[in-house]
């Protein structure tokens, strides 16, 4: 994962700013929203959660501004062999009116 330098030995525990993305071009789900870090798509919010954001967000960027939630990343850690660990994100959502915004 770029956004956390890789897999290490002890792995990560990385506290991080997510926007959602309004995700209309996705093949799967036109509905979706995206979450990204730094610009990278990390993840996609479920179905229904995708469904429950997706009216703040787009009004958000109606007026030119962004959705954001803290997010934290876990995992990653690789200490030879068989021991490793993905990646996992939690995101720190409240209800779907509460997002910070920028701009």
């Amino acid at each position: 994962m770029t956004v956390t330098g890789g897999r290490t030995e002890a792995g990560v525990n990385l506290g991080v700013l997510a926007a959602l993305v309004p995700e209309p071009t996705n093949p799967k789900d036109p509905k979706a929203m995206a979450v990204q870090v730094d610009g990278a798509t990390i993840g996609h919010l479920g179905g229904t959660d995708a469904r429950a954001y997706r009216t703040v967000v787009e009004k958000l960027a109606a007026d030119g501004r962004a959705a954001y939630c803290n997010a934290t990343i876990r995992g990653g850690w690789d200490r030879g062999g068989e021991d490793w660990g993905r990646f996992g994100v939690s995101l720190d959502l409240g209800p779907a009116d509460h997002v910070l915004i920028e701009g």
